[in-house]
């Protein structure tokens, strides 16, 4: 009996586990995983933050928890919505995994994307626009620009720039300084981006030549061709 007693006990809350709620634990690992704490000088409004965010994870589990006694696991837009959001980590893992493997950059190619890309480093700007047309505000980062712009350097308040097919105002030019070793840390990420794109490319056109993807007649690739031909003017 005794043995029963403690085996059907609450279940310890010590150690990583930090509460647990219904027989689901919350551990130091995954409150770390999902709130960024940061190193807080302050030991007491450190503590506080960890409480605040421990509270939102209980609250959190304790609503899901609502939700399967509900049956809502069994809803179709759950089914869907589940199933994308485990793609779309699946993939975030995939680029995450990518970028360990594709990691190393080096000086030579470092200079050469530094020398290409100002708007994204020693020359990037963060513009203030405004359209003449409905008198909609809009904050750009050159960074965010694919390519560097012709305007860039000539860039000033009062002058007006083509955007992506419109036509805008500039208000104000607010430059971001930063030194040069942020400038190569900045560089060696995107670099590692690109890398990274890439090889999804590389993969996705790799695997989908080799022909595990069947298509209902009328759809994918072959059907986009035939539209646009149909549709063309005789």
């Amino acid at each position: 009996m005794l043995v029963l007693v403690v085996a059907c006990g609450p279940p310890e809350v010590d150690g990583q586990v930090l509460a647990n709620v219904d027989g689901e634990a919350i551990t130091q690992a995954e409150l770390n995983h999902e709130f960024d704490l940061g190193n807080r000088t302050d030991a007491a409004e450190g503590r506080a933050a960890a409480n605040d965010a421990l509270e939102q994870l209980v609250d959190r589990k304790l609503l899901a928890q609502m939700a399967l006694e509900r049956g809502l696991d069994r809803d179709p837009d759950f089914h869907f919505a589940e199933r994308r959001a485990r793609e779309e980590l699946l993939v975030d893992t995939l680029r995450r995994s990518l970028s360990e493997k594709l990691g190393t950059v080096s000086d030579a190619e470092i200079e050469q994307f530094m020398a290409n890309n100002g708007h994204l480093l020693g020359q990037r700007r963060l513009l203030t626009l405004r359209s003449p047309d409905n008198d909609r505000t809009l904050v750009v980062d050159t960074a965010r620009l694919e390519h560097k712009p012709d305007w860039l350097e000539t860039v000033a308040p009062g002058r007006d720039l083509m955007l992506e097919g419109r036509k805008w105002t500039v208000l104000a030019v607010d430059r971001i300084n930063s030194s040069r070793q942020t400038q190569r840390n900045f560089a060696r990420q995107l670099l590692v981006k690109e890398k990274v794109e890439a090889e999804l490319e590389r993969s996705l056109r790799e695997m989908r030549q080799d022909g595990a993807i069947r298509y209902q007649q009328g759809w994918g690739p072959s059907a986009r061709g035939s539209l646009s031909i149909s549709n063309q003017t005789p």
